[in-house]
């Protein structure tokens, strides 16, 4: 699960949190995203990459963190 270490607060009781990260039969990546509770989390909704798109996101949340972008190309 990703984004759980924030802590809840009076504007965002139910943080929003990737909770899942699968991958489709047809090889697109799906993020299922979702609300924290207090005995955990409930999916909301979705989101579907392509490989393309997922390798895309990946490069730009490295560069964020200001790591050396070398992701495999298939």
């Amino acid at each position: 699960m990703y984004g759980h270490t924030r802590s809840p607060s009076q504007w965002t009781p139910e943080p929003s949190v990737i909770g899942e990260i699968e991958t489709s039969a047809a090889g697109n990546v799906i993020l299922r995203v979702g609300k924290l509770h207090s005995i955990g989390w409930t999916q909301t909704e979705h989101v579907v990459l392509t490989p393309d798109e997922a390798r895309a996101l990946a490069a730009e949340v490295l560069a964020q963190l200001g790591e050396p972008v070398s992701l495999r190309v298939v």
